[in-house]
């Protein structure tokens, strides 16, 4: 038990310490995908709390959100890997 709290514990500490040389690196890359990704959890959040004759989005929207998807992949390459995901 101590040997898998270890290995997750120092799994953690690798990726907090990871994040953080990222954010050093790159802030405005970073900012702006943070921005991103809250707009995104936005959108969903309120398709989910909409009501329920709310069937999808529409065609106007679909498009705004794949010309900022396109414009941030442009503007910051490592982006795209996280959009493809």
């Amino acid at each position: 038990m101590n040997s898998r709290f270890a290995t997750v514990s120092e799994a953690a500490s690798n990726t907090t310490h990871a994040v953080k040389e990222t954010v050093e690196t790159h802030p405005v890359s970073t900012a702006l995908m943070v921005f991103g990704a809250g707009l995104g959890i936005g959108v969903l959040a309120g398709t989910l709390l909409a009501e329920a004759t709310y069937t999808r989005p529409s065609r106007g929207v679909e498009a705004l959100g794949q010309k900022v998807l396109d414009r941030l992949t442009s503007m910051m390459p490592e982006f795209s890997s996280f959009a493809s995901r």
